[in-house]
């Protein structure tokens, strides 16, 4: 992996639904700037808004006053988005056994939960966390920018 990063940004927005909307404009303009032939911002922006959403309600409770930090990456070899929240976290290993599983499948389920989590893996090559103080999903988007950063 890459450990020279490029390029770096941070946002920091309420745990209060739509807030993850400013980041993903202003993650739209910087990642189109960085990279104009972007072929997977949808996919960046799914799981984003996915990790937004998660930390806001999961691991902030919708608590206003408890702050998403959001910090972008660009390395050599991959873009990585990092999504924190003041929660204690969950093990996303454990929670995909659980409850990620087809989306035929879902549809049955009484109350279908983890289709934020299938979303995320489904849009990254790499979905992990981990937990220092704060708890951290951290999104790989591997081969995006062949060391080229426009500046």
């Amino acid at each position: 992996m890459g450990d020279s990063v490029l390029f770096r940004e941070e946002w920091i927005i309420e745990s209060e639904l739509g807030r993850e909307k400013q980041v993903l404009e202003q993650l739209t303009c910087t990642l189109l700037h960085i990279h104009p032939q972007q072929s997977r911002l949808d996919a960046i922006l799914t799981a984003t808004s996915e990790a937004c959403l998660n930390a806001m309600e999961h691991g902030n409770l919708f608590n206003r006053e408890l702050p998403v930090h959001i910090t972008l990456l660009v390395q050599d070899d991959r873009t990585i988005i990092k999504v924190q929240d003041e929660g204690n976290g969950a093990n996303i290993g454990q929670i995909a056994e659980n409850t990620v599983g087809k989306v035929r499948d879902k549809l049955h389920w009484e109350n279908p939960r983890g289709w934020g989590l299938q979303l995320m893996q489904h849009c990254a090559d790499i979905v992990r966390s981990s937990w220092n103080g704060k708890f951290c999903v951290e999104l790989h988007f591997l081969n995006m920018n062949n060391g080229v950063v426009n500046q």
